[in-house]
């Protein structure tokens, strides 16, 4: 496990599991639903916890990282669970404080995400 902060907001902290450590089996039902990381919302704890092993993978960046972690920072900031939200203020953290790459790799999500209008898809 590996603990800091997070660099959006210094008073979130970044829990990062792997399988070997013992947080990773309650936080492994999440990471079956295809998300590379979650915040608990509702308590006083300002928190996200990351898949570890998704962060070994070859091709996650440091801008995937940056974009994960505003995303998750995004909820906490608003409380919410609106992954619009989220993704909202967390492009404006990434615009502010990220690299001008990971701003584009976030912008790039948010389009394929939102805005998807190739033909057949129902917007």
């Amino acid at each position: 496990m590996n603990v800091y902060q997070c660099a959006f907001d210094e008073d979130v902290t970044v829990i990062e599991v792997v399988k070997g450590d013992a947080e990773y089996a309650q936080a492994d039902e999440q990471f079956k639903l295809g998300t590379h990381a979650f915040t608990i919302l509702g308590t006083d704890v300002k928190a996200m916890i990351i898949d570890g092993e998704w962060l070994k993978e070859d091709w996650v960046t440091d801008d995937h990282v940056q974009v994960v972690h505003a995303h998750e920072v995004g909820h906490i900031h608003n409380d919410s669970s609106s992954e619009l939200e989220a993704d909202m203020t967390g492009l404006e953290l990434v615009g502010a404080m990220g690299s001008l790459s990971a701003f584009s790799l976030y912008c790039l999500e948010i389009q394929a995400r939102y805005c998807d209008t190739h033909p057949g898809h129902a917007v």
